[in-house]
């Protein structure tokens, strides 16, 4: 990364030069933005996971009432460092 930029700056930059079609893009906290949804998707038509916190509240509440036990991943061991969906906390 160039100085005076980061990573949430360099996002679409650094993922531009790569045929996302088809793909799937994870990413931290800090890329859960829309113009970084936006950049993934709808002409790129890249799938894409990332994590959402509550510090971003309307869409952490938005999240919530999600069928969240039909999904495979959120009964991993803790171990494997999958904690699985709380919505009942609201620590920052």
């Amino acid at each position: 990364m160039p100085d005076k930029t980061n990573e949430i700056t360099g996002f679409a930059r650094l993922l531009a030069p790569f045929g996302l079609t088809g793909i799937a893009v994870t990413a931290d906290a800090p890329h859960t933005q829309r113009e970084h949804i936006h950049f993934l998707t709808p002409d790129k038509q890249t799938h894409y996971l990332l994590v959402v916190k509550n510090n971003q509240p309307s869409l952490f509440t938005a999240l919530c009432p999600l069928p969240w036990s039909r999904v495979a991943a959120r009964h991993a061991p803790a171990a494997a460092g999958m904690a699985g969906v709380n919505c009942g906390s609201s620590r920052r």
